[in-house]
């Protein structure tokens, strides 16, 4: 008990000690402005407020844009795909057109993300994966290093040379934050590494395993993605692992993700019964507990969720599957309010049209008008 207490202490200490490098980076880029409001020719009277609304514009954004793009161009350097490209609220989605939209929430990646994958099962390989995770910090560090290295001769130039300069150097301080947070190892409070976690795990659990190759496909779902837009090498391949004698818990939930889009429920049940395999604390848990309420089973059903470890990949179709199960257990439990108001968030997270929302609509109504149902609004 002490020793957790110790790593959630150091955790917390590393989390704070590397806010404090940052926070260092962007006191030494505000004073870097003020100062030159201060000397230049250009700004006048112009209030070192306002030119504080620069920092945002010229700084964090390029940067995290540089960064993101370091990722994506290692990952077609290696001959993988890329799906999106997100800085801030702008998405960029590549498949099968390219579409330009804004998201509300970023989740736990602060400043954007890029979501690639591996076209086959032989590009799946651990070095590949560090090149693409180490792209990011190193375009950081080097768009750092160029930055500086221009502005310096003319930081101090009253004119509108010298706040391009500046301009440039609050742009390099940003880099140079980027890289900081993501090559100082720490974990978030989902327990999902930083890039500089990822390459340590990555050479440290070689090879990779199974699940690499299609887990990110399958995670591209989340963002309008349908399997129908994958590479055929992924459903070749999720088809040989189903037809092994122990298939991963990804390859299941691709299949009943599959089949849930089809239409098929009977197949869909089929993929998530996998009661025999105690090892798999992930999607196949949430699956199983689904399959276990859908059969008025809420006691296994809330077995199912107390053995689960996580989703093993991050997807919002799957926790709402889970969702569902939920509302299964809290209502047999009693708690029919607790599960009503559930049953209301659920649906209203599914209004909008997009095919996989359709799917799970119809999958919760199903619920709706069987033993879960029946457990929500006993006759």
């Amino acid at each position: 008990m002490r020793g957790k207490r110790v790593r959630v202490w150091v955790t917390k200490a590393n989390r704070m000690l590397v806010r404090v490098v940052v926070a260092l980076l962007w006191v030494y880029a505000i004073v870097s402005l003020l100062v030159t409001r201060n000397t230049s020719e250009v700004f006048g009277g112009v209030p070192a407020l306002l030119l504080l609304f620069t920092l945002p514009l010229f700084g964090l954004a390029p940067a995290t844009l540089l960064h993101e793009l370091g990722h994506a161009i290692a990952a077609r350097l290696v001959g993988w795909r890329v799906w999106i490209i997100c800085v801030g609220p702008v998405l960029v989605r590549f498949a099968p057109r390219l579409i330009i939209e804004t998201r509300a929430s970023l989740g736990g990646d602060a400043g954007g993300f890029v979501l690639p994958s591996p076209r086959t099962p032989e590009q799946a390989t651990p070095l590949r994966k560090v090149i693409v995770t180490a792209g990011g910090p190193i375009a950081s560090i080097a768009g750092a290093v160029l930055a500086f290295w221009w502005a310096a001769p003319y930081v101090e130039n009253p004119g509108w040379v010298g706040i391009i300069a500046v301009i440039a150097h609050v742009f390099a301080i940003s880099s140079l934050a980027c890289a900081v947070l993501t090559l100082w190892p720490q974990r978030d409070d989902f327990d999902v590494g930083n890039d500089a976690v990822q390459i340590i795990d990555t050479l440290r659990y070689r090879p990779a395993p199974r699940p690499t190759f299609f887990r990110y496909a399958l995670s591209a779902v989340d963002f309008g993605f349908l399997p129908s837009d994958w590479d055929a090498s992924v459903s070749r391949e999720i088809a040989s692992e189903l037809a092994s004698d122990e298939p991963c818990e990804t390859a299941r939930a691709a299949a009943f993700l599959q089949a849930l889009l089809a239409g098929d429920i009977e197949t869909a049940r089929a993929a998530a019964d996998n009661p025999t395999n105690a090892e798999q604390l992930g999607a196949s848990q949430y699956l199983l507990a689904w399959r276990r309420a859908d059969d008025g089973d809420f006691t296994g059903a809330d077995e199912a969720l107390a053995r689960t470890m996580g989703p093993g990949f991050f997807s919002d179709w799957l926790m709402r599957v889970r969702e569902i199960a939920l509302i299964g257990v809290i209502a047999a439990s009693g708690d029919r309010a607790g599960a009503k108001e559930r049953y209301n968030r659920l649906r209203h997270a599914l209004w909008t049209a997009t095919p996989i929302n359709r799917a799970l609509s119809k999958l919760l109504d199903r619920a709706m008008q069987g033993p879960i149902g029946a457990a929500l609004e006993p006759a």
